[in-house]
This record gives C-alpha cells, structure tokens and sequence, in this order.
C-alpha cells in the first residue's frame, strides 16, 4: 500500500503545484527543515494508512488494539486521540485479533489475507471447538 500511496502522493502534489503555478513545497528552505517536514507529512500518511489496515502487532483486546498509529512519531496519535499508554500495567502479552486464531502470521499471507477472509473465520472456529474439545 504504501508505494501506491507514495505515487498518489506525487501526483496528487504534481496536479496541486499545477494548479497554483508554482511549488507548493518549500524548496528554500534549509534541507534539515524540508526533512523534518517530509517526515512529519509522511508520518500523517502513515498514521491512516496503519489506522485502515487487520491490527497486526496490536493487543486482543479490541479497547486497546485500535490505538498507537504512529509509525515514527506519536503526536498524530495525540492529536488524533489514539494515544494509548496505560500507567498502571505492562503491554499485552498476547497479540493478533480476537476470535481470529488462524490469521496467517507471514508478511506475504497477511497481505492476502482480504482475499482469504472467509477461510481465515472458518479455520479460527475450527481451532475454537478443536481446542474447546481438548480441554474438556
């Protein structure tokens, strides 16, 4: 996803300079601050990006697995009032989603998994009543 939208990126940039007759983008100013903003405009892209993607490395817990976006940074987090850092306990233990135990744990597979999403639920409730069959 994210070279698609770095393409989009450019040329929704491209068309927008176009359209103003000129460089939106601050190409006068000293290249640590063009840095520091291309990392700070980057990270707002990665944020909704990370926030509209199956909360890979998050907690089971759906309260808490729908927080911390950032990717570098977490003031768009705070800003966006997805901050979540508890003081009283330590980070989850056990990772992945809820009700989901077959998601595929390969970067590859993960990727995929859209187009498998039926398969998945149905081999996470094969595992549900496999292990609920064990522990009886």
């Amino acid at each position: 996803m994210a070279p698609l939208l770095a393409v989009l990126t450019i040329i929704i940039g491209g068309w927008i300079s176009a359209q103003m007759g000129g460089s939106i983008w601050p190409s006068g100013w000293p290249i640590l601050a063009q840095h520091v903003l291309a990392t700070v405009v980057r990270e707002f892209f990665d944020c909704w990006a990370h926030r509209s993607m199956h909360r890979w490395h998050h907690s089971r817990e759906r309260r808490e697995a729908d927080t911390n976006y950032g990717n570098a940074y977490i003031f768009w987090d705070a800003i966006f009032g997805t901050r979540y850092l508890p003081d009283d306990r330590e980070p989850p233990e056990q990772l992945g989603i809820a009700g989901l135990e077959a998601f595929p744990k390969g970067f590859f597979t993960q990727w995929i998994s859209p187009f498998r999403w039926a398969r998945i639920r149905r081999e996470s409730t094969s595992l549900k009543q496999s292990s609920a069959v064990v522990t009886k």
